[in-house]
């Protein structure tokens, strides 16, 4: 109040309430502690923006720095969104390990579904074809047998179905993850391009073959 160039300036306050405010930080207890981290990188911007460097008199210092707060403020806010996201990013790395192992996992237990699929095919074929020549004379056996392979047929394609859509759920989740990766961590994003790489590659590889077992299922 006693500093008379204030006037001169626009009004400082609404700069003074942020500053407050970005200084302290909201623990989970609800209480109010100081905000180190904004701090240090405030102080910080002080010496490398150069508020104060090139004045004659050391006491017009602090006026320098009151003069320039908004951009000051802005330059720590700027600072400080990228220290957080950093931080956030190293966690998120870590959990992302955690998620593609399960990506990993829930393509291996659909591929073990498939298999089993694959080894039922030529058994119940060949069954079907067995039993349908020893009853070549009994027509209303043989439609009985036609009748049972229609319906494992039914069966095993409701199977595949539920494959297919399972492949789908975690390709969303993967396309999803990987967007959320790149919107939020733009620059870090590279750093998980293999891991989704191999993951949509196997994904695209269990697709085909369930593409294939359909239509060899139709043709049997």
């Amino acid at each position: 109040n006693i500093e008379p160039r204030l006037e001169g300036l626009d009004d400082i306050y609404p700069q003074y309430k942020l500053l407050i405010k970005r200084f302290e930080k909201i623990d989970l207890f609800d209480n109010s502690s100081e905000n180190i981290e904004f701090i240090k990188l405030f102080i910080e911007n002080i010496s490398t923006a150069g508020f104060g460097n090139n004045i004659e008199k050391k006491e017009d210092s602090f006026f320098e720095i009151v003069k320039g707060l908004k951009i000051l403020i802005s330059l720590t806010e700027r600072d400080y969104e990228n220290y957080i996201k950093n931080f956030s990013f190293e966690k998120i790395k870590s959990k992302f390990k955690d998620e593609r192992n399960k990506y990993f996992e829930g393509l291996e237990k659909n591929i073990d579904l498939i298999s089993k699929q694959v080894v039922t095919f030529p058994l119940t074929f060949a069954a079907t074809a067995f039993a349908s020549y020893q009853v070549k004379d009994k027509p209303i056996i043989l439609l009985l047998v036609f009748i049972a392979y229609l319906l494992y047929t039914f069966i095993a394609f409701k199977i595949l179905g539920i494959t297919s859509y399972n492949i789908k759920c975690l390709g969303s989740d993967i396309d999803k993850e990987e967007t959320d990766i790149e919107k939020n961590f733009n620059k870090n994003s590279l750093d998980f391009k293999d891991d989704f790489d191999k993951i949509k590659n196997k994904t695209k590889k269990i697709k085909k073959l369930l593409l294939y077992l359909k239509i060899i299922l139709i043709l049997m």
